[in-house]
């Protein structure tokens, strides 16, 4: 029976890619603790980002407003100046369990990455107990 609620399953090892048949593969990262700007994933081939989402587990526990936001990183630039991949940013303090889909930008040389180039992660904020998931959708270009 297929899930059809907006909730997913995870099979196996999450941080290894599950590919569906149409050619699609889904990679989740772990955000958890107080995380910093950090690279999520490395790329060894060309490929191009068609999805993200953010699943909360627990929002963090500061009062203030926490964000992250995915960018695309070459050379040994840091996350927070990289390109941006999404119109907005997750509210990394969303309630728990609520996934909240992100709006990538529109501009597709952006969201193709080449051999070499990073998927990273700008956080803002105070990042007191964030816990939750993010999950990319992503084809070989």
């Amino acid at each position: 029976m297929p899930i059809t609620d907006g909730r997913f399953l995870v099979i196996g090892d999450p941080s290894s890619p599950l590919t569906l048949n149409n050619g699609v593969q889904y990679r989740s990262f772990r955000i958890s603790g107080t995380p910093a700007d950090q690279n999520l994933f490395p790329s060894d081939e060309a490929w191009k980002l068609i999805s993200a989402k953010y699943t909360s587990n627990a929002p963090g526990t500061d009062a203030g407003a926490v964000t992250g936001l995915l960018t695309k990183c070459t050379g040994t630039t840091a996350p927070a100046a990289g390109i941006a991949l999404q119109t907005g940013t997750f509210d990394l303090k969303t309630a728990a369990h609520n996934t909240v889909n992100a709006t990538l930008v529109s501009n597709q040389s952006a969201l193709t990455f080449a051999a070499g180039d990073r998927l990273a992660l700008d956080v803002t904020g105070v990042t007191t107990a964030v816990d939750g998931v993010i999950t990319i959708g992503y084809q070989r270009a």
